[in-house]
């Protein structure tokens, strides 16, 4: 799962955009609370999986409303979900 931390095309940004990036991931975290309070393998995979999310929305110029984006959010978890379970079978 560590692999999900890594931002793709790392290279391409330049130094500003990617302190936007980190700045809207850390504020996310907080907004959300959802950084690991422990080492409980679930709050770890929300938090995965919010880093993911947050990525998504910079790569793709994505935004939400603040009432829409536990929607989004949940549809973006289930989709990396079944993506994950395709590519297992």
């Amino acid at each position: 799962m560590a692999d999900l931390l890594v931002i793709k095309n790392y290279q391409k940004m330049d130094k500003s955009s990617f302190i936007l990036l980190a700045l809207t991931v850390i504020a996310a975290l907080g907004v959300f609370n959802l950084a690991p309070e422990s080492n409980t393998e679930v709050s770890e995979e929300l938090y995965q999986y919010k880093v993911e999310f947050e990525n998504f929305k910079y790569q793709f110029a994505r935004k939400y409303e603040a009432e829409e984006v536990a929607f989004r959010f949940k549809i973006f978890k289930d989709n990396i979900n079944r993506i994950r379970k395709h590519n297992d079978d």
